[in-house]
């Protein structure tokens, strides 16, 4: 939600009153469920708020917006005032940690810059329930950033396997194993595929994994000359 005395509240209820929203995307909200309503309110829209524990949890339904209330902010703060009360993530991922809700914890911890932070809290989720897509999904892209491609795409895969994490676990799948392939100077990489939604979601492509030591060593080779000799735009 953003600050909740700034107009992101308003921003998000006139952007979700449009069903067709609906129609390219799954809209959840983290925020405060209360600052929601009442900019529905202010904005006189025929929208109803659900509070939901988590993703997999939302309807998804146009006329009803999914929020993952965090409940920091007082009702009748106002709008347009710079406030401490709306914006305290660091609080927030605090309080929900505290009350076990892991994966709104560490989302607010991925809000706040705290990859690492998040991720341990991830991993927490995922020993109460090993099979959370969600939580596989966060946690295999906060992997990504710090390079541990084979335990980043054993998560995705998990993620994967689930329809409404599917796409974007795709995405991130297939940056780890091209990743591995370029990092382990064991495996080679060759394929079509461009790292675009279009590319990965929408395309034909075919690739594959070459282990063989001298084609491997081949394209390596020509990569690092390729490299070697680009400039920049």
């Amino acid at each position: 939600m953003g600050d909740a005395a700034g107009v992101g509240p308003e921003v998000i209820a006139k952007a979700l009153a449009h069903a067709d929203v609906y129609a390219h995307c799954r809209p959840i909200v983290i925020g405060d469920a209360d600052r929601l309503e009442e900019a529905v309110a202010l904005c006189r829209l025929a929208l109803k708020v659900a509070r939901v524990a988590s993703p997999a949890a939302g309807t998804y339904e146009p006329g009803v917006v999914d929020c993952m209330d965090l409940g920091l902010v007082p009702r009748g703060l106002a709008f347009g005032k710079l406030s401490e009360a709306a914006g305290d993530l660091d609080a927030a991922a605090r309080q929900y940690g505290l009350g076990t809700d892991f994966v709104a914890s560490a989302r607010c911890l991925e809000m706040l810059g705290r990859y690492r932070e998040a991720g341990r809290t991830y991993e927490k989720r995922l020993l109460d329930a090993p099979d959370d897509p969600f939580a596989s999904l966060q946690l295999g892209r906060i992997l990504l950033r710090f390079g541990r491609y084979e335990i980043a795409a054993k998560h995705l895969q998990t993620a994967a396997d689930n329809d409404a994490t599917a796409p974007a676990a795709l995405r991130g799948l297939v940056v780890a194993l091209q990743a591995m392939g370029l990092v382990d100077g064991a495996r080679a990489y060759v394929g079509s595929e461009n790292f675009t939604w279009t590319s990965i979601e929408r395309n034909r492509e075919a690739g594959l994994f070459l282990t063989e030591r001298a084609a491997v060593s081949t394209i390596s080779t020509q990569f690092e000359d390729d490299w070697g000799n680009g400039g920049s735009f």
